[in-house]
């Protein structure tokens, strides 16, 4: 049977009234609400900082490049950057550490738990202050040193370049007391094959860390 038309003009009408408006839009805002549960604790994403070495002695050189053949393959780093590392330290503690947590300076799910370092020896003294003012060892990973890896001399000079082993796992454990270094690390991490490391090649490697 044919309806009738001003049934469908009253039902027209209340759709777009403002109360039926109204109703509508709570009923959309419950919809959205109802979000998948938020990942447990074992499954959130991490915060991560990433914080470059202090000052090497290669950063003070006149000219601080890879291919400047007077570089050191493993430098220390200069009374600047021990300065520097020193005031990381404090720093971090005081903004990220667990006592900053307790105080709320920071989110206890964002104060850092772990310290994980490149090899190379600068990074190694930057990162000293800041595992014994935290309380945490430094945990060693290969993947995440610099570009250019451990070596000697310049590709455009005399002889090349020549890569060098860096700190071997014993090295790294006599000079750095706590520090956890991983097995593979027995003969150092470099090789004089490895030469110096090209752009791409160092993109590859971080690449991989990252996944």
């Amino acid at each position: 049977p044919a309806r009738d038309p001003r049934a469908f003009l009253r039902k027209a009408s209340k759709a777009s009234s403002p109360a039926h408006r109204v109703r509508a839009k709570e009923t959309r805002s419950r919809r959205v609400n109802r979000l998948p549960e938020a990942p447990s604790s074992s499954t959130a994403a991490m915060r991560l900082y990433v914080v470059r070495h202090a000052q090497s002695a290669n950063n003070a050189l006149l000219v601080p490049s890879l291919m400047n053949p007077d570089r050191d393959a493993d430098p220390t780093l200069t009374e600047a950057g021990f300065k520097q590392a020193a005031a990381l330290g404090k720093y971090v503690a005081e903004a990220f550490g667990e006592k900053a947590a307790a105080l709320g300076r920071v989110k206890p799910c964002d104060a850092v738990k772990k310290l994980v370092v490149s090899p190379m020896r600068r990074c190694m003294l930057t990162a000293t202050p800041i595992s014994k003012q935290l309380g945490i060892p430094i945990r060693v990973k290969q993947d995440i040193h610099e570009h250019g890896g451990c070596f000697d001399g310049a590709a455009d000079q005399p002889g090349g370049v020549i890569g060098r082993p860096g700190l071997s796992k014993p090295q790294l454990e006599a000079e750095f007391p706590g520090c956890v270094v991983p097995i593979e690390l027995m003969k150092g991490w470099w090789s004089e094959e490895q030469g110096c490391e090209t752009v791409p090649q160092a993109q590859e490697r971080v690449a991989r860390v990252v996944k």
